[in-house]
């Protein structure tokens, strides 16, 4: 059968199950300030903003930007694009790009919507600030000689919008973090990021969306899949964009985007001198997605979605002191139906559908395909205490492993405001992940729990704890980690 019969046939026989999301009740305890309120309830809806429950990220929908999971279809926001701000998790793009978070696994900066800003004529400028410090008993997740530290960092950020009156939608957000470390100074580190995402409308029913971002950061330790490991944490770049054209017509919607990203990787040396080389997963991908959705009443929404594109690497595997391995080029196609509808204060998006690598090497790397998709469930049980769980599979491809990884991934958070000013969080994850053409598995379990206390909309104060364990087939790669972490966050 051919590989588009097969998608037709696949992706039509899965559908995605979406609640949108209602309003609770309003509140039955004492009045409090407005925007105190919408600051506490902003940061109960931006899990991505929760460093350490940043694998709940990988779970939303994946952003344009990312392409190493064949789950990231590529869609736009109806209304405008969300800034691609998280990053690719402890795996990398469930993500989604998730793919790769400016602020990694120590940081945690105040909601995205905390304050109102500045007004500036038509535009609203946000600038925001994030000290923390964290106390990391395995800092290179390692399986012996584990080694503890204590990191601190600074946040700076900037973030400008058009208001809600105007009918484009424009937002530059730019942030930077410093990274300091008491004993392994090798992992001390600058990054930064700037992100234009937006929506360009005229009176007709057309509109283009566009998105576009550079972004500088390092390697979660946490992230290595091989043994091998640098003595200092490798630097990535990545660039990104996206833009294409949006129809909208009473309750349809149709848009095609096109799609370019560039990933390049530093190399190092391990701590015995061996050259540990990530160039040879320098690759650039360029590609083409669509979508179409048509609402059903005031409630449901279907809608089918598709991604296809080149996955270009610039070397070949890196092997026997060389580039001599084979090359992980690739073409790469998925294809998902959805469905939505909502209930009350319940909340749920399920999508399906299929994806495939076809690598031109296949010789050396098998080809893959594999039924793909997602299920979100929430449930606002009270006006102050929701529930979310989250379950994701797809085919992902890592920096360090040259065959590709089905992996399962699954989320369940609960958060419960306590009083006018607190909000309590906990959490917990189990992963497993299938090494293709190998016995190879990894299995994660994680657990996050957090407290907040807003003075007021501008300032917040929390802590933190996170766990992340991995139980590998592979040898010396099981580790166990501890995170404790206390941060002071605020913006205008």
């Amino acid at each position: 059968m051919s590989h588009s019969l097969k998608t037709i046939l696949i992706t039509t026989s899965f559908l995605c199950l979406s609640f949108s999301a209602v309003d609770a009740a309003a509140s039955k305890g004492p009045k409090v300030d407005k925007m105190l309120q919408s600051a506490i309830e902003d940061s109960v809806q931006d899990t991505a903003t929760d460093s350490f429950a940043k694998d709940e990220a990988q779970i939303k929908d994946l952003p344009a930007g990312d392409t190493d999971s064949l789950l990231a279809t590529g869609d736009m926001d109806e209304t405008y694009i969300e800034p691609v701000t998280a990053e690719e998790p402890v795996m990398e793009s469930m993500q989604a790009d998730s793919g790769e978070p400016l602020l990694l696994e120590e940081t945690q900066p105040a909601p995205q919507n905390m304050s109102p800003g500045i007004a500036w004529g038509d535009y609203v400028i946000t600038p925001r600030l994030s000290l923390q410090g964290a106390y990391n008993d395995n800092l290179l997740a390692t399986e012996t000689n584990t080694q503890e530290d204590f990191v601190k960092s600074i946040q700076p950020g900037l973030n400008i919008r058009l208001d809600d009156n105007n009918p484009h939608k424009l937002e530059i957000d730019a942030g930077w973090e410093t990274r300091l470390h008491s004993d392994q100074d090798d992992d001390d580190q600058n990054n930064f990021n700037v992100s234009l995402d937006g929506v360009i409308a005229d009176k007709s029913n057309f509109s283009i969306p566009l998105s576009v971002g550079y972004k500088s950061y390092h390697e979660d330790r946490a992230d290595d899949l091989s043994a091998q490991r640098p003595e200092e944490v490798l630097k990535m770049t990545k660039f990104y964009a996206a833009t294409g054209i949006r129809f909208t017509e009473g309750p349809y919607l149709a848009e095609i985007l096109g799609h370019f990203e560039e990933k390049r990787h530093d190399d190092d040396r391990d701590a015995q001198g061996n050259p540990v080389i990530r160039r040879d997963a320098d690759h650039d991908t360029a590609g083409t997605s669509a979508r179409f959705e048509f609402a059903l009443g005031e409630h449901h929404k279907m809608g089918v979605s598709g991604r296809w594109g080149d996955n270009d690497y610039n070397k070949n595997n890196y092997q026997g002191g060389g580039f001599n391995g084979p090359n992980r080029s690739s073409d790469k196609l998925s294809a998902l139906a959805m469905w939505s509808m909502a209930f009350k204060s319940f909340t749920a998006k399920l999508k399906g559908g299929y994806g495939e690598i076809d690598y031109e090497d296949d010789a050396q790397i098998a080809d893959i395909e594999e039924v793909i998709g997602s299920v979100e469930f929430g449930w606002a049980i009270t006006d102050r205490l929701n529930l979310k769980i989250d379950y994701i599979r797809d085919l992902h491809e890592d920096e360090e492993i040259i065959q590709p990884i089905r992996r399962d991934m699954s989320h369940v958070s609960m958060d419960y405001k306590l009083g006018d000013h607190l909000l309590a969080r906990i959490g917990g994850r189990y992963d497993r992940w299938e090494f293709e053409e190998t016995t190879r598995e990894d299995k994660y379990i994680g657990v996050d729990a957090g407290l907040d206390y807003f003075f007021n909309q501008f300032i917040a104060l929390g802590v933190s704890y996170d766990y992340l364990g991995r139980d590998s087939d592979a040898n010396n790669l099981d580790f166990e980690q501890n995170r404790f972490m206390v941060h002071l966050s605020g913006r205008l």
